[in-house]
């Protein structure tokens, strides 16, 4: 069951007969008003306006009444209202004569199916329809029609759900009948234009015209649900009192139903304000979605989803791919009015520099407001600090911390309150108490340690003066380190513990990576300096490191160690690539540890948001380096910061195509399977997989990820709506190929997917005759099929119908080939199921197919 059917039940109802058995279906669209067809009210004993009838939830044998308040039997539509309200109901209407056909929608309703010479009801049964548009029927009225092979009895009632969104887009009335002129799987559906009438004055639920910008289904959205709960529980949020002018003009932006844009700086918690502006001020039934853009090489507000009861928050902070055209603001205006007339919300925040030169100029529909400061960094680590570990807010408090955490941006400040709760923990585990002890801990941590480092890295040739202009002498003996031993500091900063030997090969591999040469190049040194100056051992004491007996070297500085790698990479530009180079030829010669080295790398680019860094060095040099786990390593730390977040996945997306970095993106792909950005990860393994470049490797990597989220229970129903669209496509690509391919051994409700009503019967068709015109070359499709066989063969009934499907798929895509080249590999299936499914499709080849139960009648 797809997790638009499970969001459905709760909105459904059946309606009962006079002797409390269920003759048709019923939904809810405001609190207590319930639609169905009339003449369900009819067989249910109370077409009469006035009169009353018995319903209950779909899923539930609780039993209330509801009043005839409405009825239109020329179009067969009923309105009734109750007391007993369902717990909820569905988003909004969508007129019917809006809807392109060929495009599929969602029925679910109770159902009677015949069993033998038995009905057996069922209480809820999804089903996938084809929407075919506005028809006439025999008497003249004016209705829809659709082809819905699962519709059976008693779901007369419906609402027709589109795929999309689960708008409601027409109430199923019943399926043709002979007299209609029959045809196999129609459907007759009553229209929301002939259903508004009847809900006037009774339900305030808002109606889809169309949209003033047309939607383009390439430049979409993920959307990511937020949950308002969480944030209004949220103990650590923190709304400074300089926020005050800008939050009550927001919220009065959200109340009017304007799209609201927030300007602001990087890092100063622009997101935050939002999330929690509209967890406090959106209207209780729409739901809080994060979009993320996918693919846009410029923002477009055609990508936009155009949804009910929503309230969306969009950052534009990638200066490549998010600057805001005119187009797009202008159509920002346009849009504004239709979110609100469908009680939708958008709020945007973008980077300063992004909307620089637009927010002077008054935008119809638009507020603007521009969020120049964060909270303060060091108010925000006590409020966060006194929620969650409230013993430390009396160090955080003193003064030699304090003054650490501030002039800090949000961000910052959250990277120093982690900081901060690590040093505790770990402060803990050592049973030590002492606060004072503690403090000293966090300080050395916090500190950057800059004014030492820059004594460290200054130039040894120009000393410092007094102001009278006398060189000045270090009370605390620091001096200028020489070029080698500024490589030997980093190395060990790098490293922080090594055997002697170790520290002082690496060194010399630094200097000549720096000096341009090869790591294993020796180092020249002349003769009257070999014996000069203080020793390796003695220079190590100079930086602080100790030298044990058993010769092993240890930084006992961590927080200082951290503060000079950063130093060097925040301040030397130049150096970052030989740098990063000689970090990786270490991780090939298995010297050094390469998980710390991964975070290490990691950190160095997540603290300066350092995308472009990953695109143009590290991927080449890990290429080089043939480090592709590494890469991958570095690249999901990196797409887990919310900071670089969307450009990482951009890079992913670029590298999609890249037959050199299709591993990389498939290894972070699955990974992020089990996260909040799946869609998002789904979607880079679809481009991979549709690549010109991709290789048998590939493919098989990916369909072994399919076939894993098809089979897996948490994350099945997801994985059948998410590949949906890719099969309904009328020419089917590689990555859809692939899905159906994963799909052919799921289950739904016990029931192979192929073969159960949520797969529409032209789409498996469709898919197994392009497969079968070349089993060969796609995937594990042959031993899938054969799987499939063997899967069905004790049920006659699901047995008999998969030979239906591929006989049509056989001759509809000339096949017959391929299918024969399996002749062996069927006869072996056979005889384990006791069938002959290559004779049995063959049969079925020959003769004109029979439907097996009949389409007359009501639903």
């Amino acid at each position: 069951m797809t997790i638009a059917t499970e969001s459905a039940l709760n909105f459904l109802g059946t309606v009962k007969g006079s002797q409390g058995e269920s003759v048709g279906t019923c939904f809810q669209v405001a609190p207590g008003v319930l639609v169905t067809a009339a003449h369900v009210v009819r067989d249910a004993g109370g077409l009469a306006i006035g009169g009353t009838v018995s319903f209950s939830p779909i899923d539930s044998d609780d039993v209330s009444t509801a009043r005839v308040e409405r009825v239109d039997e020329i179009h067969d539509l009923a309105v009734l209202r109750s007391s007993t309200p369902l717990p909820s109901e569905v988003s909004i209407l969508s007129y019917s004569d809006n809807q392109l056909p060929g495009s599929n929608f969602h029925l679910i309703g109770f159902a009677t199916l015949k069993e033998g010479f038995t009905y057996a009801p069922r209480r809820y049964l999804p089903t996938i329809g084809r929407w075919e548009g506005r028809a006439e029927a025999p008497d003249g009225t004016t209705l829809a029609r659709g082809k819905a092979d699962g519709v059976e009895h008693g779901m007369s009632g419906s609402p027709i759900l589109r795929i999309s969104d689960g708008a409601v887009i027409g109430v199923l009335s019943q399926r043709y009948t002979s007299a209609d002129g029959w045809s196999s799987g129609r459907i007759w559906i009553s229209r929301i234009e002939n259903l508004k009438p009847l809900l006037k004055g009774f339900a305030d639920i808002p109606y889809e015209d169309p949209a003033p910008i047309q939607r383009d289904e390439a430049a979409w959205l993920t959307e990511t649900p937020i949950d308002r709960i969480n944030l209004l529980q949220d103990e650590c949020f923190f709304k400074p009192d300089k926020w005050d002018s800008l939050w009550n003009t927001a919220a009065t932006c959200i109340e009017n139903g304007e799209i609201l844009v927030i300007s602001s700086p990087q890092g100063i918690g622009a997101t935050t304000f939002a999330e929690h502006l509209l967890a406090e001020t959106a209207p209780a039934d729409m739901q809080l979605m994060r979009l993320d853009p996918g693919d846009w090489e410029t923002p477009t507000a055609k990508a936009l989803p155009q949804k009910a009861r929503r309230a969306y928050i969009l950052d534009l902070r990638d200066p490549e791919h998010d600057g805001p055209s005119r187009e797009f603001v202008a159509d920002l205006s346009a849009l504004a009015s239709w979110y609100k007339s469908v009680r939708s919300r958008l709020v945007i925040t973008v980077a300063d520099q992004l909307w620089h030169g637009r927010s002077s100029r008054p935008i119809k529909n638009l507020q603007v407001i521009s969020l120049k400061e964060g909270p303060d960094s060091g108010q925000l680590a006590e409020k966060y600090i006194s929620t969650q570990n409230p013993e430390l807010l009396s160090v955080v408090q003193l003064p030699q911390v304090h003054r650490h955490l501030e002039g800090m941006t949000a961000v910052q400040a959250q990277k120093a309150i982690q900081t901060i709760l690590q040093v505790a923990a770990e402060n803990r585990e050592n049973g030590t108490d002492s606060n004072a002890n503690l403090a000293d801990l966090i300080v050395a941590r916090l500190d950057d340690h800059h004014d030492e480092l820059d004594v460290y890295f200054s130039d040894s040739s120009r000393p410092t003066l007094t102001p009278g202009g006398i060189p000045t002498r270090r009370a605390d003996n620091n001096q200028p380190l020489s070029f080698e031993d500024r490589c030997l500091l980093i190395t060990l900063a790098c490293e922080k513990t090594a055997r002697f030997s170790q520290i002082e090969r690496h060194s010399h591999q630094l200097i000549n990576k720096l000096n341009g040469k090869k790591s294993s190049d020796v180092i020249s040194i002349p003769a009257h300096k070999a014996l000069a100056g203080a020793g390796l051992r003695g220079r190590l004491n100079g930086i602080k490191a100790t030298i044990s007996p058993s010769e092993i070297v240890t930084f006992k500085r961590p927080g200082f160690a951290d503060a000079a790698v950063h130093y060097v990479w925040n301040n030397y530009a130049s150096v970052r690539r030989p740098l990063m180079a000689w970090l990786l030829d270490l991780v090939v010669d298995a010297t050094i540890d390469e998980d710390a080295t991964t975070a290490l790398i990691a950190d160095l680019l997540c603290s300066n948001q350092d995308v472009d860094f990953i695109r143009n060095d590290l991927a080449k040099l890990a290429v080089e380096r043939k480090q592709f786990e590494l890469l991958a390593n570095v690249v999901h730390h990196a797409v887990l910061d919310v900071h670089m977040r969307r450009r990482c996945e951009r890079l992913l997306y670029d590298w999609a195509t890249r037959s050199d970095m299709q591993g990389v993106v498939i290894e972070v792909s699955r990974r992020l399977l089990d996260t909040e950005r799946r869609s998002i990860a789904l979607r880079r393994l679809r481009r991979v997989a549709d690549s010109d470049q991709q290789t048998p490797e590939t493919t098989a990597a990916i369909l072994r990820i399919f076939s894993l989220l098809a089979s897996t229970s948490s994350t099945r129903s997801w994985f059948i709506a998410q590949v949906a669209e890719w099969i309904q496509a009328d020419r089917s690509t590689p990555a859809a190929r692939l899905a159906f391919i994963a799909l052919m051994s799921a289950d739904v409700d016990g029931t192979p997917w192929v073969l159960s009503a949520e797969a529409n019967e032209e789409d498996v068709t469709r898919m197994l005759g392009e497969l079968l015109s070349n089993i060969e070359g796609v995937g594990n499709a042959d031993k899938a099929l054969m799987q499939l066989i063997e899967k069905v063969g004790a049920d006659t009934v699901s047995y008999d119908r998969l030979m239906d499907y591929i006989a049509s798929a056989v001759v509809a895509h000339g096949a017959i080939r391929s299918l024969f080249s399996l002749g062996a590999r069927l006869s072996e299936i056979g005889q384990r199921i006791n069938h002959t499914p290559l004779n049995d499709i063959e049969v079925r080849m020959r003769i004109e197919r029979v439907p097996t139960r009949s389409n007359e009648g009501s639903a």
